[in-house]
């Protein structure tokens, strides 16, 4: 057994682990779906700050019709992170 397959198990369990904490299953999967299953996971953790980003401007605004527009960008956030963990 040589060092770069330990490491790239010990990434792949790892991996796993962080989707499991998204999807609640734990299954160990191939490199190439790992690696695919890592790329979601960056995605889903970008639009997380960026609807952090988006409720922060939320609190901060006083007219109606833009914390209307803003709370349907974040709605629009919400379903594409929907879409991504059930592809996990």
């Amino acid at each position: 057994m040589n060092f770069y397959k330990f490491y790239s198990d010990i990434v792949n369990r790892i991996i796993a682990f962080n989707v499991a904490c998204v999807t609640g299953d734990y299954e160990l999967r191939n490199d190439d779906k790992s690696l695919n299953s890592k790329k979601m996971l960056q995605k889903i953790k970008e639009l997380e700050e960026k609807k952090g980003h988006l409720k922060y401007t939320l609190k901060k605004e006083t007219q109606f019709n833009k914390k209307v527009d803003i709370n349907m960008k974040i709605k629009k956030i919400d379903k594409k992170i929907y879409k991504l963990e059930q592809k996990l």
